[in-house]
């Protein structure tokens, strides 16, 4: 059987069987103490199912989930703008 996480923006497939990573779930949420935290990995890492992961274990936070190709500048500009409808502000973005 294998669980949908839907999170904003994204729904992800997470398998039955997933290796627990509650150290890279730590970092997560010791990164939280700043109000905006990217994750950042190739396709297939597993970055899904550690949110999704961080997620159940910190029901309380809020996430938002963006996929970004980074090659597609049109993209790139989008995803910034939905965060800042989202988050109401975005003070900077390096890229």
């Amino acid at each position: 059987m294998t669980v949908t996480a839907q999170v904003r923006g994204l729904t992800a497939a997470i398998p039955d069987v997933v290796i627990g990573r509650p150290a890279l779930v730590d970092r997560v949420e010791s990164a939280t103490r700043r109000r905006v935290v990217l994750i950042v990995a190739p396709a297939g890492y597993g970055k899904s199912v550690l949110l999704a992961q961080w997620h159940a274990a910190h029901p309380d936070r809020r996430v938002e989930l963006r996929a970004l190709d980074v090659t597609d500048d049109d993209q790139v500009f989008e995803v910034f703008r939905a965060f800042r409808d989202d988050f109401g502000t975005i003070e900077r973005v390096i890229v």
